[in-house]
């Protein structure tokens, strides 16, 4: 599923490592048809992305899915009916088109404190089998991760050195937030369109920052796998404490703006843009219940 998959891998793959509302929120971590189909799948696609960081044996791959059957069974039973229940009220939030801008925005804010208490759940529900799983590991697989981990880094760090300008790395952000935007509402007007050039004035670059607390996760990795008193916990942390407080200072300036710019959008959607943002709300409540139902 668009997300419990990639957060699942991404906190595996020890894990390198919310948007705004419903828009940039759910619909980043669930979405139709391809949702359904990874869900009810995830058991072999995980394998097939774990490969590309570790090789398991068999009686790890026996504990890992043993583990993992588990988890998603946990998390049809528990998690569901939550997300099910939370995308309801949105819809009724949604509904009611006289709400002010402020009050949307201020649903925008509360609504990303509930994807993190989400994720946060999946992360502590997670944390005890990862642990237990990576005490197995060997000193070949250990290298190996790390290996892995830091080649992805790297590779990541060529994408961003061709953007050498900041109005090339603003671009790059541009690009990204405005697709995703058009897949929620359609087409945007002129109006929005402007509204999102000072957006995209406004937003802060942070790509160095970025590869840097992945370097540093990588590296406390290291040092745990070395080190068998230092256990691997507080690296699966949500608070993620590799992270510098000058990138933790960013990430809330970029995502406090683009809450406010998608409490504009609320705000000024067009009768059009209603309507395609509540087909695609509908569409994701009826692929959640259908989960539920198997």
């Amino acid at each position: 599923m668009a997300q419990l998959l990639p957060s699942l891998r991404f906190r595996f793959s020890f894990l390198s490592a919310g948007k705004a509302f419903l828009v940039l929120s759910f619909f980043l971590l669930l979405s139709g048809c391809t949702t359904k189909f990874a869900y009810n799948n995830a058991d072999w696609l995980i394998h097939w992305y774990l490969d590309d960081y570790i090789d398991l044996n068999k009686n790890q791959r026996n504990q890992f899915d043993e583990s993992f059957s588990a988890f998603i069974s946990w998390h049809r039973k528990e998690e569901l009916p939550r997300y099910l229940d939370w995308l309801k009220s949105i819809k009724a939030q949604l509904e009611d088109q006289t709400l002010s801008e402020q009050e949307l925005f201020l649903g925008i804010q509360q609504a990303n404190e509930q994807l993190f208490t989400f994720t946060r759940r999946l992360i502590d529900k997670a944390k005890p089998e990862l642990q237990s799983l990576a005490a197995t590991f060997t000193e070949k697989q250990k290298k190996r991760l790390v290996s892995a981990l830091e080649k992805k880094t790297d590779e990541t760090a060529k994408r961003f050195a061709k953007l050498k300008t900041i109005e090339s790395q603003r671009k790059e952000y541009r690009q990204n937030f405005q697709e995703q935007i058009r897949e929620r509402f359609g087409k945007l007007t002129r109006e929005q369109l402007r509204q999102l050039d000072q957006w995209q004035q406004q937003i802060i670059p942070a790509f160095s920052q970025q590869l840097e607390a992945r370097r540093e996760w990588s590296r406390r990795l290291s040092v745990a796998f070395s080190h068998p008193a230092v256990s691997l916990m507080p690296l699966l942390s949500s608070e993620r404490p590799w992270q510098s407080g000058e990138f933790k200072e960013l990430i809330i300036h970029n995502r406090t703006l683009s809450e406010e710019f998608v409490a504009y959008m609320l705000a000024t959607r067009t009768p059009k843009q209603h309507k395609k943002l509540m087909k695609e709300l509908n569409k994701l409540i009826r692929t959640i219940e259908s989960l539920q139902g198997k």
